[in-house]
């Protein structure tokens, strides 16, 4: 039975560490990037018919679930056969949330940039180079895209 206690107590105290970092991440915004990702007659046919009457933060998180669904993760961008890095990712979604504000007729707007993600006031992309092996890993991390 201590054993058993002590595992629950060992996992709460996990939980909480992780809860409390997960609450403290944030991102830094360093610059736009363009939105450059054109969506295709289909897909726009889509997103119309499945975002009918959503309201802004309803596309937002329609976004946000449709490039998920769309893509896998891959270092390189090649969004028309479903792969991206986070660049193709914020790309995609922001193209998908602005064609359905339009055919909603929101005046929201989304856009990608390019930024830092900060836990607890300490930049992760800056630790994440001290581990890459080598300089195209490097520049890999150096910083994260996100809408």
């Amino acid at each position: 039975m201590e054993k058993r206690k002590k595992k629950i107590i060992l996992f709460s105290l996990v939980f909480v560490f992780f809860l409390g970092a997960w609450a403290s991440i944030s991102l830094r915004k360093l610059k736009d990037r363009s939105v450059n990702y054109e969506l295709t007659s289909d897909l726009k046919n889509d997103i119309q018919k499945e975002t009918k009457g959503f309201t802004c933060h309803e596309i937002y998180k329609y976004s946000l679930t449709k490039t998920s669904e769309m893509l896998s993760f891959s270092s390189t961008n090649n969004l028309r056969n479903g792969k991206a890095n986070c660049v193709g990712y914020a790309q995609m979604c922001a193209s998908i949330a602005n064609y359905s504000f339009a055919v909603n007729q929101h005046k929201c707007k989304a856009k990608p940039v390019a930024g830092y993600v900060m836990l607890w006031g300490v930049n992760l992309c800056n630790v994440l180079i001290c581990f890459m092996p080598s300089e195209k890993w490097k520049n890999f991390v150096k910083d994260h895209d996100f809408v």
